[in-house]
């Protein structure tokens, strides 16, 4: 029995070796608010040593604008380009030419994606990640991994003072209401207790000046409504009173000029 099981485990022992080795191609994952830019990406963690490539990434075009693209160079190989297809929501990375038949060897960064996200973006934008290896003569049907990536969508910070009373539990009715929760099984919590505290009916107390963001979890830990707050209690300082004051000092030096110079005159 000690044997079969020697020789089993042998046996599997390359193709666990081969599958940790795979080469990994990944987007990043970023947080946005809506009408900003972000840069997406695209990065590889060499391990078999491609051949010729094309990577394609596929975006939500209602959400997201392309605004540009930066090929970041290979040591081994040549990007020849890369296109978007605001049609489609499609960047496409294609070309990766290595001359001599010389694999790539090369990791990290191999291309920025500059995005705009729309105004009325409110969701969380997944992308999409497709990659094409074409192989050389030694080299074809090799394996890869590829991990897609997603712009976090932050919602606009509201503005608050420490008496300010605002609404959370209207907003988070509505939200499990689309997303189908059960209101039992939310737990809400303050991520700075020091900035503000919330109690079970959602009564949110402010209690000094800072960034503070509410979130409520389902039973999973998933965070499925959350709301960023700026308490401020500086006021705004006014600069009319100073303007009306300077004006008033130029006129009273002004009068006190021409007065002076008509008695001199006068003498």
């Amino acid at each position: 029995m000690r044997k079969i099981l020697f020789w089993f485990l042998l046996f599997l022992f390359p193709f666990c070796v081969h599958a940790a080795d795979k080469t990994i191609f990944s987007l990043n994952e970023v947080t946005a608010s809506p009408g900003n830019k972000v840069t997406i990406n695209l990065n590889i963690d060499n391990k078999e040593k491609f051949g010729v490539l094309t990577a394609r990434i596929h975006y939500d075009k209602t959400k997201l604008d392309y605004d540009s693209h930066n090929l970041l160079g290979l040591k081994n190989g040549v990007l020849r380009g890369a296109d978007n297809n605001a049609d489609k929501g499609l960047v496409v990375l294609y070309g990766i030419t290595l001359s001599d038949k010389k694999l790539m060897t090369d990791n990290g960064k191999i291309l920025e994606v500059v995005f705009t996200v729309k105004e009325d973006a409110s969701e969380d934008i997944p992308l999409e990640l497709e990659i094409v290896d074409f192989g050389i003569d030694e080299n074809k049907n090799l394996e890869y991994e590829k991990k897609d990536g997603i712009i976090h969508i932050k919602g606009n910070v509201v503005n608050v003072k420490p008496d300010d009373k605002p609404s959370f539990n209207d907003d988070l009715k509505e939200e499990l209401k689309k997303q189908d929760v059960d209101e039992n099984d939310i737990t809400i919590t303050s991520s700075d207790e020091d900035v503000a505290t919330i109690d079970e009916n959602g009564n949110i107390q402010f209690k000094k000046d800072g960034n503070v963001t509410i979130e409520a979890k389902d039973k999973d830990g998933k965070v499925v409504y959350a709301k960023e707050y700026l308490v401020n209690n500086k006021k705004k300082i006014s600069y009319k009173p100073f303007i009306y004051i300077g004006l008033a000092i130029i006129a009273i030096l002004i009068l006190l000029i021409m007065r002076k110079k008509k008695w001199v005159k006068r003498k």
